[in-house]
């Protein structure tokens, strides 16, 4: 599997839940693809389905799939026949004894397990360091990946923004909730359209097509800063909140920025492990916090926002 096709899936499913895409020219075929949602999808011995596709749930294939089994936030398991792809987001993907897969096996956030009978015609990756927030069953190592994954974002992007932006955002947050969360959907939105137009659509027909890939990672470039800095952000607020309702939290960090973000950041970590309840709060935090770094031109404005006083407070001069 190629880089940019982990970071699309990572990123469409992260934010979207799930695309519906036109596939199929026929109704007949419409109506052989599956989608589910918090409840395992299950082809039976003697079934035939096209794609199908489960949410917050694992597939079970016994009988036969003509396309591709993927499974956000569960696993796979194939011990019958996918004429494409068995990709698990967040979860192993299990080949059986009868288990034919005549595309790749990918598993990002887990394992690969594969019985010695098994047939694949494609190749088999595993990204066990990778970790999908939410995921129902936990792997240690995907637990690891997720905590150095938070560390590197809280000191890239905190050291890069400083506390005096950091603080700005954080004071965004806490006086324009709804306005943060409106402008980090639009951002997003945005992003993803222009991808889908410029990239996928245009460079089909354009003469430009070698410039692909600047379009590609210079849209993920943005994502990631719009991202990043805004992570910070809401780890600063979400840090702040802490302390406040907790005397014994308030002792241990002190008035600091740097602590009082860095205890926010173990906070997230905390509750992406939450099970379900992770995926939705990643992608609820990573909103408002783009929306925050938008709304304060990644901190810059107002000149007057501080995230430890009222509206209004002067910021110290650096």
């Amino acid at each position: 599997m190629r880089v940019n096709r982990i970071v699309g899936v990572l990123v469409v499913a992260s934010f979207c839940g799930v695309q519906a895409l036109p596939g199929a020219a026929q109704n007949r075929q419409r109506a052989e693809e599956r989608v589910q949602y918090l409840r395992d999808l299950v082809v039976n011995p003697g079934e035939t389905a096209s794609e199908v596709t489960c949410i917050a749930c694992s597939i079970r294939v016994y009988g036969t799939v003509r396309g591709d089994a993927t499974a956000i936030g569960g696993e796979v398991k194939v011990d019958g026949t996918v004429t494409g792809d068995a990709v698990a987001v967040g979860g192993a993907v299990r080949l059986g004894p009868l288990a034919r897969v005549e595309g790749d096996a990918t598993s990002l956030g887990g394992p690969v397990v594969r019985d010695p009978q098994a047939v694949i015609s494609g190749d088999v990756d595993a990204y066990p360091w990778l970790y999908w927030p939410g995921q129902r069953q936990p792997y240690w190592r995907g637990m690891l990946g997720l905590l150095g994954a938070e560390a590197a974002l809280f000191l890239v992007f905190y050291l890069a923004a400083r506390a005096r932006r950091v603080l700005k955002m954080a004071a965004t947050l806490e006086h324009r909730p709804w306005w943060s969360l409106l402008a980090g959907i639009l951002a997003f939105a945005l992003i993803c359209f222009l991808y889908y137009e410029v990239v996928v659509l245009s460079f089909g027909k354009s003469p430009l097509k070698r410039y692909e890939d600047w379009l590609y990672w210079g849209l993920m470039a943005v994502l990631v800063i719009l991202f990043g800095s805004g992570h910070v952000g809401i780890a600063c607020r979400l840090g702040r909140t802490l302390r406040l309702r907790s005397g014994a939290v308030a002792g241990l960090i002190g008035d600091a920025p740097l602590p009082i973000t860095a205890a926010g950041i173990l906070l997230v970590f905390v509750l992406e492990l939450v099970p379900v309840v992770g995926t939705l709060a990643f992608s609820l935090l990573a909103l408002l916090g783009m929306g925050a770094a938008v709304l304060s031109f990644f901190g810059t404005f107002p000149r007057h926002a501080a995230a430890g006083g009222p509206p209004g407070a002067a910021v110290p001069a650096k």
